[in-house]
């Protein structure tokens, strides 16, 4: 059986719901989730949007976090991809 790529963990992951860096960490097992998104932009031409979301965490520090989601061209090409078409 074929070991799974981190780029297939995060697309397949992507393909079921939009998912923070925190999410794709874990999910994926990776500590550089931009690098993924990046190596799959330029290798499948995805756009793969990356929302910024701000927020208060409990000591009142503002942060920022990103949330990866596949566009509705972008799930077409993943799903191609993935099938072995593409």
């Amino acid at each position: 059986m074929k070991k799974k790529t981190q780029q297939t963990v995060f697309l397949e992951a992507l393909l079921s719901r939009p998912m923070s860096t925190n999410e794709v960490m874990r999910k994926v097992r990776t500590t550089r989730p931009p690098n993924l998104a990046t190596a799959a932009r330029d290798r499948y031409h995805l756009d793969l949007p990356c929302t910024i979301v701000s927020y208060v965490d409990a000591d009142g520090l503002q942060g920022t976090y990103g949330v990866y989601s596949l566009t509705a061209e972008d799930r077409k090409k993943v799903l191609k991809l993935l099938s072995g078409e593409g």
